[in-house]
C-alpha cells in the first residue's frame, strides 16, 4: 500500500499540475463512444446455426458531442459503417468493423425511418 501511494506521489510531482493527455480515437468503437446503440440480432429458424445484425438503433446521443453536432439522433437506424453494410453482419464480423481504424473522420450511413433515405454523416474524430 505505502508503496502504491508513494508510486501516485512521484508521478503528481512529476507530472506537476498539468491536465491529463486526452487519446485520440483510433477505432470505430472508440469514436463511437459519445452514442449508445442497440443492436437487434436475427437468428434463422432454417438450418442455419448463428446470428447476425438486423438492425443497429441510436438509443443516446451524447448532448453537445461530435456525433451530436453532424447530425446523429436518438432512433436513427446505422446502415453501415466506414462504407460496410452492418445488416446481416455476424458477432465476428462485427467485431472487425467496430475496431478497424478510423483515418479522421467517421462515416457512418444512416436513415431516420425504416422507409427514410440514405444520409452520410461525418464525424470527426480525435482532436
Amino acid at each position: 500500500m505505502k508503496r502504491w501511494l508513494l508510486f501516485f506521489g512521484l508521478a503528481a510531482a512529476l507530472w506537476g499540475a498539468d491536465p491529463p493527455v486526452k487519446m485520440e480515437a483510433y477505432n470505430v468503437a472508440e469514436a463511437m463512444l459519445s452514442i449508445q446503440v442497440t443492436t437487434r440480432w436475427a437468428q434463422s429458424s432454417q438450418n442455419y446455426v448463428g446470428t447476425w445484425v438486423d438492425t443497429m438503433r441510436v438509443s443516446e446521443v451524447k448532448a453537445h458531442s461530435r456525433a451530436e453536432r453532424a447530425g446523429l439522433k436518438r432512433g436513427m437506424e446505422i446502415v453501415a459503417i466506414e462504407g460496410q453494410v452492418v445488416h446481416g453482419l455476424g458477432r465476428e464480423e462485427l467485431n472487425r468493423v467496430l475496431l478497424q481504424e478510423v483515418p479522421g473522420v467517421l462515416h457512418l450511413q444512416v436513415r431516420s425511418s425504416p422507409l427514410g433515405r440514405l444520409t452520410e454523416l461525418q464525424i470527426p474524430v480525435g482532436k
